[in-house]
């Protein structure tokens, strides 16, 4: 079965150790052909380094609540992502990464 992924995250700066387990996330997915769809409202300099692991990043707009970034994420991933399903994750979970 295809799927795709959906996700959403905000980091502060680039030493977050969150970040380098999403990036590990996304690198991970990648690497195994999976389309994730990523809502983020980082600052640009974070944006940048997700963008850089091939995922499809999505800025968040100003005012959106955690409700909606999820709902853009889902969307973004049944719309543009390949596959017959979507799976929600959070985006610092690689090691679940193989069992999908």
């Amino acid at each position: 079965m295809n799927y795709s992924v959906a996700t959403t995250t905000f980091y502060r700066d680039l030493t977050d150790l969150r970040l380098a387990m999403a990036v590990k996330t996304l690198t991970a997915l990648r690497n195994q052909g999976t389309f994730v769809a990523m809502v983020d409202g980082s600052p640009d300099p974070i944006r940048d380094a997700l963008r850089a692991t091939g995922a499809h990043i999505i800025d968040e707009p100003i005012g959106f609540t955690m409700g909606a970034g999820r709902r853009r994420a889902l969307y973004e991933a049944s719309i543009v992502g390949p596959g017959d399903a979507v799976v929600w994750m959070e985006p610092e979970k690689y090691t679940l990464v193989p069992y999908l």
